[in-house]
């Protein structure tokens, strides 16, 4: 039996829902590789944070070089290769970038089994992300504010991708 790596790739991991979702839902899951993405423009340095994964957690931004989006090391520019294996790309950024986001990222997953996007209108943003990706994809609405303390209690709604998405 073959055991591969299961990687999480978490894009907008510095404050709102995807802080949210790296404090309480994900550490959850037994991740192998942790990649938690922001943009440096947040000022908000991801490595000075306590995060609660069990697997290797490494930080990271996007940015464009020679014209294609890659990941880089948190305040460099060094690139970081993401590792072979099931990966699972969650979008936690504004719905105006969030479907942009997905189609630079997903290419640089090996093998890309779920994606989820995280916004308040899931539908309108469904039908912008799926024409851009194959792997299976979800929406994810947090029927709460995300500065609640825990996941005790809370909903999260989650939707396949589907024609009858509402």
């Amino acid at each position: 039996m073959t055991v591969t790596n299961s990687t999480l790739v978490l894009v907008g991991a510095a404050l709102g829902t995807g802080r949210w979702l790296a404090e309480h839902l994900l550490p959850h899951q037994a991740w192998d590789d942790v990649v938690l993405v922001d943009s440096d423009a947040t000022k908000t340095s991801l490595s000075s944070l306590d995060w609660g994964f069990s697997g290797r957690v490494r930080f990271a931004s996007s940015t464009v070089q020679d014209g294609r989006t890659v990941l880089v090391e948190e305040s460099t520019r060094e690139p970081i290769e993401l590792p072979g294996g099931r990966t699972s790309l969650w979008v936690a950024v504004p719905p105006a970038a969030t479907a942009d986001v997905v189609a630079d990222l997903a290419p640089l997953c090996d093998r890309l089994e779920s994606i989820f996007v995280v916004a308040p209108r899931l539908a309108e943003l469904l039908e912008q992300v799926t024409p851009r990706v194959s792997a299976p994809t979800y929406g994810l609405h947090p029927l709460f504010d995300s500065s609640m303390p825990s996941l005790a209690g809370q909903i999260v709604y989650v939707t396949p991708a589907t024609s009858e998405t509402i």
